[in-house]
């Protein structure tokens, strides 16, 4: 039974309202759903990423993807020297992720904590 006959048979909502909130689904799930059953080698999450970002759609971050799209956009700059900060480790749950940055020179560290939606890809097309 496909996913849209056990929405209509178990819900009872139309066929029409499922394919109406197709817009609703975030591009990057789908792709990440193909991408984690790939035989490609290299990191699925950063490969689905850049699936996005080729195609220019818009996609939104989920708690699996948070880490490799805030390395990809943020940039840690130590206030006290002015050096960039180098990852240093993170973690998280299903709804936020905290990572942590060190400033090798100082050892000073900045933790960054986001909501699993943190980030909204929205490019011109």
């Amino acid at each position: 039974m496909s996913k849209i006959e056990e929405l209509k048979s178990k819900l009872g909502v139309s066929e029409k309202t499922i394919l109406n909130t197709l817009e609703e689904i975030n591009p990057l799930r789908v792709v990440l759903t193909e991408e984690f059953r790939s035989d490609e080698k290299g990191c699925h999450r950063e490969r689905s990423i850049k699936r996005c970002m080729d195609a220019k759609i818009d996609f939104s971050s989920e708690c699996n993807t948070i880490y490799d799209i805030a390395k990809t956009v943020i940039k840690v700059i130590n206030p006290l020297t002015g050096n960039e900060m180098v990852y240093k480790r993170g973690g998280g749950s299903m709804s936020q992720h905290t990572m942590t940055f060190v400033d090798e020179e100082t050892k000073d560290e900045i933790s960054v904590t986001l909501q699993s939606n943190s980030f909204s890809f929205n490019p011109k097309k």
